[in-house]
């Protein structure tokens, strides 16, 4: 799979420290991020323009601080 053309990709890199990496193309091979490389021209391929992926990253949003208990 690949994501082409993330407008923005936010990031770690190998020492924890915040990454910003602009206008690239993430490839996924077997579930796990094997590239960021320069955009790739694939028909298959998720047009992430305009948008910011987050790969790695979890929707911490705080519906369980507000009391809510799914029902």
């Amino acid at each position: 799979m690949i994501i082409k053309n993330a407008g923005q990709i936010i990031t770690f890199d190998s020492e924890g420290n915040f990454k910003l990496i602009k206008n690239k193309s993430i490839v996924i091979e077997n579930n796990i991020i094997s590239d960021i490389t320069d955009n790739k021209n694939n028909d298959d391929a998720i047009d992430a323009s305009n948008m910011v992926v987050m790969p790695g990253f979890i929707d911490s949003h705080t519906s369980c601080l507000c009391g809510h208990k799914g029902e």
